[in-house]
């Protein structure tokens, strides 16, 4: 039985490596101090002393199993407004707007490429435009 536990416990190890991406090199000492480690067929509780038998691990969930209800977050389409760097219209996600230039907003690809200082941007939002979301998310 405890041959088998460490055969199960190795298993699992080698599927969690592999959802997460990493190689087996990186894993392969925590898998023998698993093989290695004395099987528990019994585990104590911190109240009492008294002994009780180990849960039984029906099934591993997975990252890949687990289904997230929430709806991913939709950019922000700015309708209005045009990247006066890439001529992009409209600007969706962040819209980057020039407090010290007159009529002058970047997207957010534009601006992570900005590399000067003269500029100061801030993110806006038009509240104006939040009603027209759905519809220019069609």
């Amino acid at each position: 039985q405890a041959v088998e536990l460490n055969e199960t416990a190795e298993k699992l190890v080698r599927e969690v490596v592999g959802n997460i991406g990493m190689s087996e090199e990186t894993v392969e000492p925590s898998a023998q101090r698993l093989a290695t480690a004395p099987a528990k067929s019994e585990t104590q509780t911190e109240t009492g002393g008294e002994t009780k038998p180990a849960a039984k691990v029906d099934r591993v969930v997975t990252r890949n199993d687990m289904s997230t209800n929430a709806p991913e977050p939709v950019p922000f389409i700015h309708g209005r407004h045009t990247c006066d760097a890439c001529l992009t219209t409209p600007i969706v996600g962040l819209r980057y707007h020039a407090t010290n230039l007159p009529d002058y907003d970047l997207c957010e690809k534009c601006r992570d490429n900005y590399k000067g200082s003269e500029i100061q941007f801030e993110t806006v939002e038009l509240d104006r435009d939040r009603p027209f979301q759905e519809r220019w998310q069609r």
